[in-house]
């Protein structure tokens, strides 16, 4: 996964939040019951989030738009058959 953000890295409209603590990832998988793929992690722990090219990725953030946890808790509700899984 390190090699599609650098190469994204390098484009004038790349954008990032900034590294996020390990204490921060754990207490989000928390939240919402899940564990995140280790490539996931590395990409929270270097950039919390980004914007390139118009696209935003989730991940941990003060803007609940792009906060993983906000977002998989706003889908849940949305979707009727996930109640049945939880």
């Amino acid at each position: 996964m390190s090699i599609i953000f650098n190469d994204m890295k390098g484009r004038k409209d790349f954008f990032f939040e900034g590294s996020v603590p390990m204490e921060k990832i754990k207490l989000a998988e928390k939240k919402i019951g899940l564990r995140f793929a280790n490539d996931y992690i590395e990409y929270v722990m270097q950039y919390g989030t980004i914007s390139c090219n118009g696209h935003e990725l989730t991940g941990i953030s003060c803007d609940a738009y792009l906060d993983v946890v906000y977002v998989t808790e706003n889908q849940w509700n949305k979707n009727i058959y996930v109640e049945h899984l939880l």
